[in-house]
């Protein structure tokens, strides 16, 4: 008698354990890596390696007596077998993950994949942009071209391993594209995180990275786009078609739809928040563009990057957007994702012959992004010290690698081991990042803080909190530095980042950080006469800690604070410390 599949009952029962099994691993293998001081995204891809077949498959543990209550042999029975192939074996992963779940979480991860480019593009600064459209335009090219051109330069080679090809793989055009889309990848809200972190997405060399990894991202599903064209047979002039379409798709979004969404920015500005109706508003946009850029042949995750792109109201917009579906997108849709691509990824398919070619894969994505961004980035007007350090950045991968890897393996155009080695890829390259920026960042002359002339005399130094504990600061320390001849006083506005983990919110702090100055320099102007006004605002990771660097960096021989709870968390500052009573007027 035939086993029968499993029924949508049971397929729904399988689909909330699996998510309660992912979400559990990956908060814990992400909450370990970043306390050795890698990104938590790092973690949560290796948390979906682990759940994979890699680990629990039935190559090193098979599962001959599982709990009938999982159904095990219905799951099997419900997984779909290439012809002349054998059923999968009974494991721990077919067991928990069987293909009818597997399928429902892929379709999770897509949309989380939707929310996650959507507040990626809504997050996008176009004021960092003016002036820099060289820079710009040098960096993405070399960014995206020397990658195609090593793609071509190594692609027979990787051909030329039967272990890295796919059932389809009949074109090596086609799979050389695929390597190139996965070559052409950066991490883009990486990328602007570090830069946010660092105090840098301001400067000449932040801005130019920030823009340049957006619109490599856009060419990169291009390059797929022509890639899965290819792979389909599709007739030149066709292909051309498309390009032009997906070109004009791009157009019509940033000159048509754009000007047509300007009014939900007043409408926004009069009701002072995001409404249910403009919150829908937003998301059917948002659906509406996937949708097109689906039927387009492009990544439905191009129609998510370009609908919030295309938004008004940026700063404002992203800091309601994310406080909507950031935490849901980033903490439990993504891992989804990531989980998705670790359960198609066998580490044990892997064979001695493949690790060369997989070295060698991982090698040039590395040396030709890297060398190609620095180059590119020295004609476009930058120091090798700025380039070095956007190649850097560049050069992480992120997840979105294992988009394109999973893509071209839905293709039949890769095996499972050359989608393996997109995972290695994504993995070395996002773990280089961090390390390799610190060690680049220090050899970069500008910074993008703001220093302090050398002066002799008092200082004071107030710590600003909220607006109306401002001003009660302000006039403590005006009221201490009148005593005292030539003294001046720093008024220091750190903003915190965004507690996300994925999102740098590069709009919305660099907004605050603008208003914050603007504030301070209306305070500054009740300083009595011979009091010098120093105002300082920038984002940081951590406040406190930068808290506390000011006072030795500044020279500060009073800090001021604005409640008891600052006072207690900078702990002995080494200078006298006050806390700024409220005003009772």
């Amino acid at each position: 008698m035939t086993t029968p599949p499993l029924d949508p009952g049971q397929v729904l029962g399988f689909v909330l354990l699996d998510i309660t099994i992912i979400l559990i691993v990956a908060r814990a293998v992400g909450f370990g890596f970043t306390k050795i001081g890698q990104p938590r995204v790092v973690g949560e891809i290796v948390a979906g390696i682990l759940l994979g077949p890699s680990i629990l498959g039935a190559t090193i543990f098979l599962w001959g007596n599982p709990p009938t209550w999982l159904n095990c042999d219905q799951a099997i029975a419900g997984a779909t077998v290439p012809p002349g192939g054998a059923p999968p074996l009974s494991s721990i992963t077919t067991c928990l993950f069987p293909a009818q779940s597997q399928g429902v979480l892929s379709i999770i991860g897509s949309l989380a994949l939707v929310f996650f480019m959507f507040l990626v593009g809504l997050e996008l600064d176009y004021k960092l942009l003016a002036g820099k459209g060289k820079s710009i335009a040098a960096v993405t090219f070399g960014a995206v071209a020397v990658p195609i051109a090593l793609a071509f330069a190594i692609g027979p080679y990787l051909f030329g391993q039967a272990a890295l090809l796919g059932p389809n793989a009949s074109s090596q055009t086609a799979f050389t594209l695929w390597i190139a889309g996965m070559l052409v990848v950066t991490a883009f809200p990486v990328m602007a995180r570090i830069l946010q972190e660092k105090n840098l997405v301001s400067s000449n060399m932040g801005a130019t990275g920030v823009a340049a990894a957006a619109a490599v991202t856009v060419l990169m599903f291009l390059t797929v786009a022509v890639a899965d064209g290819v792979t389909n047979k599709v007739e030149t002039s066709e292909l051309v078609v498309k390009v032009v379409v997906a070109l004009a798709y791009v157009a019509f979004m940033f000159l048509v739809v754009r000007r047509l969404v300007t009014p939900l920015e007043a409408r926004y500005e009069a009701a002072g928040k995001l409404t249910p109706g403009m919150f829908a508003f937003i998301v059917i946009l948002l659906f509406a563009s996937c949708f097109a850029a689906h039927q387009m042949g492009i990544n439905v995750i191009v129609g998510g990057f370009l609908a919030g792109a295309v938004l008004p109201a940026r700063a404002s917009l992203f800091r309601e957007m994310a406080s909507r579906i950031a935490d849901l997108t980033g903490t439990v849709l993504l891992p989804i994702f990531l989980a998705v691509s670790g359960l198609r990824t066998d580490f044990t398919k892997l064979s001695l012959s493949v690790v060369i070619p997989i070295v060698v894969f991982v090698a040039v994505a590395v040396v030709g992004r890297w060398l190609g961004s620095v180059a590119f980035a020295r004609l476009g007007g930058l120091s090798w010290a700025e380039g070095n350090v956007i190649g850097i950045l560049m050069n992480c991968r992120g997840l979105l690698v294992l988009v394109v890897a999973l893509l071209a393996l839905g293709a039949g155009v890769i095996s499972p081991a050359m989608q393996v080695a997109g995972v290695v890829m994504a993995l070395v390259t996002t773990m280089m990042t961090g390390p390799l920026f610190d060690w680049a960042a220090k050899k970069v002359p500008d910074t993008g803080s703001e220093p302090l002339a050398e002066r002799d005399g008092y200082r004071v130094l107030v710590l600003v909190g909220d607006d109306a504990a401002a001003s009660d600061a302000a006039r403590l320390a005006f009221a201490s530095a009148a005593e005292h001849d030539g003294a001046e006083v720093v008024l220091a506005n750190l903003v915190g980042l965004p507690d996300q983990e994925l999102f740098s919110g590069t709009g919305s702090t660099i907004a605050d950080v603008e208003r914050s100055l603007r504030a301070m320099h209306v305070l500054a102007g009740f300083a009595p006469e011979g009091i010098r006004v120093t105002p300082v605002a920038y984002s940081t990771k951590d406040a406190d800690a930068e808290a506390r660097r000011l006072v030795v960096d500044r020279g500060a021989d009073l800090v001021i604070v604005p409640d008891d709870s600052t006072r207690n968390r900078l702990g002995d500052l080494g200078v006298e410390v006050r806390v700024a009573e409220p005003s009772l007027i």
